[in-house]
């Protein structure tokens, strides 16, 4: 997500840093490290700066992750992406398992990577703590929706909730107007199987309790 070295026009970067793809970005690269090298402890470096001067009258909008505090009080995509991920996160990381249908996409080698990578479109990370559990989930296509079925490891109680973190456009951000929001709902009945769509470029969480 360090942008303010080489030679990517200004308006690129701030496209990325302050759009709804950046957040994406942003919370999947800290779950990622969680889940595969035990990064238990992270912290999204920072609240409140409205850019940085990169040179040569140059302002690159990092790193800050809420764009206005006191006038509106808008969050950037990076700091709703954080939000509806800790609505998940509790106890500890338990394996999630993806089987059936799977699109991908196959990324060229570039910056230091060495050879091509191949690149699950969804994502998932799940936790537990008691009778708690949360899974997050994205969708890393620009462009196509996924259908997904959720299956617990447990009979759930019967109430849960979801959020979702998408926007019409991955550039979508909240510079000048709050275009990127989380949407919350309740799940009245809840099964075994879950069925969800994830939108294009988007996060998507669901909470439940264990049946007692």
């Amino acid at each position: 997500f360090h942008t303010t070295g080489g030679d990517v026009p200004l308006d690129i970067r701030n496209d990325f840093v302050t759009s709804m793809a950046g957040g994406v970005a942003m919370r999947l690269f800290m779950l990622h490290y969680m889940k595969e090298f035990g990064a238990r402890e992270q912290c999204a470096f920072q609240a409140l700066q409205f850019s940085f001067n990169r040179g040569n009258g140059e302002q690159v909008r990092i790193w800050g992750c809420l764009r206005d505090l006191n006038l509106t009080g808008r969050k950037r995509p990076t700091w709703l992406g954080m939000e509806i991920a800790n609505k998940a996160i509790r106890g500890d990381m338990i394996q999630t398992v993806h089987a059936g249908k799977k699109t991908n996409w196959t990324q060229s080698a570039i910056n230091s990577v060495y050879s091509p990578t191949t690149v699950e479109h969804v994502q998932s990370y799940a936790f537990k703590e008691g009778s708690a559990y949360g899974i997050v989930l994205f969708n890393l296509s620009l462009t196509d929706k996924q259908r997904v079925r959720i299956s617990l490891p447990n009979t759930p109680g019967t109430v849960a909730k979801e959020f979702r973190l998408a926007s019409a456009s991955p550039h979508d951000d909240n510079e000048d107007a709050e275009n990127v929001s989380i949407a919350a709902a309740t799940v009245s009945r809840l099964r075994p199987y879950h069925y969800a769509t994830l939108d294009p470029c988007s996060i998507y969480v669901l909470t439940w309790n264990a049946a007692i």
